[in-house]
C-alpha cells in the first residue's frame, strides 16, 4: 500500500551563500550559515492558492495557540529557487531551534539553500514584521542525492527535514525530538493548512503513524481531515507521553512532506525520525556557534 500511495503522492504532492557537508556519528548532514543581513527584506510573499475554510472533521480541533504545547508552533513562509513554500515551523529541544521540512528550505534537486525566509509568530502573523536572519540551517545530505533503488517518490521523503538555529533565543516552550518510538503510534499531526483556515490557523489531527516495511524511516499517518493539505509541510507528529501541559512528554516522533487520498482515505507522508535526527540536533549545536 505504501509504495502505491508514493507514486500517487508524486503527482499530487504539497507545494512544497555557503554550505559544508560533515558526516557526524554514521549520519550525513549539510550545513548553511545564514548572511548576517538576514534572507529576505520581509515583504510580503504571494498568498497561497486555493485557501479555504474546510470543514472540521472528527479527531480535528483549532487548538489555544496561546497554551503550552501550541505555543511552539510558527508559520514559515520561504522562497526556494523562485518558488514560494508554504510551512509550518514548531521548536524542539531549545527555544532557538525550529525542525521544519528540508523542502522548505533546500531544493532537492541541486542543493540550492533558501533564498527568502519569514518566520511568523501565530495571531499577529500578519501585523508583525517576520524574523528574517536564521543563524544556519541543518539538513541530511541524502535529501539532495540520488533516489535510492526500489523508491517510486518524486523525492526522498525520509530526508526531508531541517533544523533551523535562531540568532537568538525566541520562545520559552520547545518540543521534545524523538525517535525510535514504537509503530504504530497514535499522534497528533500538526499544521497550518491553506485549506482550513487560509494558512493562518494552527489545526491538530487525530492519526496513526505506521512505517513503512521497505524504508524504516518512511511515516505515513492516516487521518480523516480532507483538507490537511498545502501549508502542513513541516508541521510535527506529536505522541504523548505524559501530561498534555508538561511539554517535556511531548515528543516529535515525524513530521509531514507530502499528502495523498486512497481510496477515501487520507494520508500525510514525511520522515519517521530515528537516530540520525537525534544526531543532526547535536551536530547543528556543535557546528552553528
Amino acid at each position: 500500500m505504501l509504495l502505491s500511495f508514493m507514486r500517487a503522492s508524486a503527482r499530487v504532492a504539497l507545494m512544497l551563500t555557503m554550505s559544508m557537508s560533515v558526516a557526524f556519528a554514521q549520519c550525513d548532514f549539510d550545513l548553511f550559515r545564514g548572511p548576517e543581513a538576514g534572507l529576505g527584506a520581509g515583504a510580503p510573499l504571494a498568498e497561497p492558492p486555493g485557501g479555504g475554510d474546510g470543514n472540521l472533521v472528527q479527531g480535528t480541533i483549532f487548538p489555544d495557540i496561546l497554551k503550552s504545547p501550541y505555543n511552539v508552533f510558527r508559520r514559515l513562509d520561504t522562497v526556494v529557487k523562485g518558488r514560494t513554500r508554504y510551512c509550518t515551523a514548531q521548536f524542539v529541544g531549545r527555544g532557538d531551534i525550529l525542525l521544519t521540512a528540508a523542502h522548505c528550505v533546500r531544493d532537492n534537486g541541486d542543493g540550492t539553500w533558501v533564498g527568502d525566509f519569514q518566520l511568523r509568530d501565530l495571531g499577529n502573523a500578519e501585523n508583525e514584521a517576520p524574523l528574517t536572519n536564521p543563524k544556519c540551517i541543518a539538513t541530511p545530505r541524502g535529501w539532495v542525492e540520488p533516489l535510492p533503488e526500489g523508491f517510486g517518490g518524486r523525492f526522498f521523503w525520509p530526508d526531508d527535514y531541517a533544523l533551523v538555529v535562531l540568532p537568538s533565543v525566541t520562545s520559552d516552550n520547545f518540543l521534545q525530538l524523538g525517535n525510535e518510538i514504537d509503530a504504530p503510534a497514535d499522534v497528533f499531526a500538526y499544521g497550518l493548512p491553506v485549506g482550513l483556515g487560509h494558512h493562518r490557523k494552527l489545526v491538530e489531527i487525530t492519526g496513526q503513524a505506521a512505517r513503512d516495511k521497505d524504508f524504516a524511516t518512511l511515516g505515513v499517518v492516516t487521518h480523516k481531515q480532507p483538507d490537511a493539505g498545502l501549508g502542513m509541510s513541516g508541521g510535527a507528529w506529536v505522541t504523548r507521553l505524559g501530561p498534555v501541559l508538561d511539554s517535556t512528554s511531548n515528543f516529535v516522533i515525524g513530521l509531514s512532506s507530502t499528502g495523498s487520498e486512497e481510496g477515501g482515505t487520507f494520508l500525510l507522508a514525511g520522515p519517521y525520525f530515528d537516530h540520525c535526527a537525534v544526531e543532526m540536533m547535536k551536530f547543528i549545536q556543535q557546528e552553528c556557534r
